[in-house]
């Protein structure tokens, strides 16, 4: 279960990405020939690789009883793993204002370990937003 994701690229620069390789292949596959176009399947592959590194978010997840925080692409899975929690270690949901005046989600454990479920900008949703989460969380335990 999702509980926070953010995007590590802006959208636009993986649509500025898709419209310059799709125009270039496009106009490759009809200005060759058929032995040329088939020397163009690894650019394609190597296309579709980068499109996927750029499709790549920073997630909070839950999974098998356990809150993960990493870089997530999609068919592939988490590929960084920044932090791990135990549900059943978790002994308090608080919100926290950082030094840059956000206000952070925060799970803490009893050993002070703690994990940042999602950052927001006011009070009052981010109030809103830990309701949400700790009924989420009971409805997985």
């Amino acid at each position: 279960m999702r509980l926070n994701k953010k995007e590590l690229f802006h959208p636009i620069f993986y649509l500025i990405f898709i419209g310059i390789s799709s125009g270039l292949s496009i106009y490759e596959i009809f200005n060759n020939s058929l032995k040329e176009n088939i020397k163009l399947i690894p650019f394609i592959i190597l296309a579709y690789v980068i499109f996927q590194i750029l499709n790549a978010t920073e997630c909070v997840d839950i999974k098998n009883g356990v809150i993960v925080s990493g870089i997530f692409i999609n068919p592939i899975g988490f590929v960084k793993i920044n932090n791990r929690i135990l549900i059943k270690d978790i002994s308090e949901f608080n919100i926290y204002q950082n030094e840059k005046k956000y206000f952070e989600i925060r799970a803490v454990t009893e050993t002070k370990e703690f994990i940042i479920i999602k950052k927001l900008a006011n009070k009052i949703p981010a109030e809103k937003e830990l309701e949400e989460i700790t009924q989420k969380i009971k409805k997985v335990c």
